[in-house]
């Protein structure tokens, strides 16, 4: 998909807390705000920082109406993500959206990737359980607590989820408001453990 020299130089996230997946220069392996205050979801692993050309591929995805880059961006996600021996869960389960964006869109660029990592992974994908009830407003450059108000009740489990450890996937993680509510959520409805995969994620 890459070069050796451009793949050598993609912007690999090398070093990052093993719970929140934030960037940071520390020598523990969890930074000190999920040290104080552990998020309700509980691992977070994503390949990349969010800069170019990772950012310029996720945004041409979802914006520029290319779902197709979505299986380069799961295999380039897959390819580290047994490089880092992550553990697998049971099944995968990705962000939803809500209806109305769904419609404007076409299609929901955190399933499309789900479903290429379920192929490459051999694990099911759960779909129809999980649902965004309720929209929000773009929240590009809300902070934790902007997104957390925004995005507060707006994800529903349909119907039950029936894996005890799945992995929530996305595009971007950013502040994780979106993963923190979801993992309010689902884990109200039988999912014990719950790591998110990100395909990047913001400083």
């Amino acid at each position: 998909m890459f070069c050796e020299s451009c793949a050598s130089q993609l912007p690999y996230l090398d070093h990052a807390c093993s719970h929140c997946s934030q960037p940071f220069s520390g020598f523990n392996d969890v930074c000190g705000a999920c040290l104080s205050k552990p998020p309700l979801f509980d691992k977070c692993f994503c390949a990349f920082e969010y800069l170019p050309p990772i950012s310029d591929e996720i945004c041409r995805l979802k914006y520029a109406n290319q779902p197709q880059l979505a299986k380069r961006l799961a295999l380039l996600f897959a390819e580290e993500l047994i490089q880092k021996e992550i553990t697998l869960p049971e099944a995968l389960i990705c962000v939803p959206m809500h209806s109305s964006s769904l419609r404007i869109r076409g299609f929901n660029q955190s399933q499309e990737i789900a479903r290429h990592l379920s192929a490459l992974l051999n694990l099911p994908l759960v779909t129809g359980s999980l649902i965004k009830a309720k929209p929000t407003t773009r929240q590009t450059t809300a902070t934790f607590s902007q997104r957390k108000k925004n995005l507060k009740n707006s994800f529903k489990v349909n119907k039950p989820i029936a894996f005890k450890h799945i992995a929530l996937v996305d595009d971007v993680v950013t502040t994780g408001a979106t993963a923190e509510e979801i993992a309010k959520i689902i884990k109200k409805n039988g999912v014990d453990y719950l790591q998110v995969w990100g395909i990047a994620r913001t400083r």
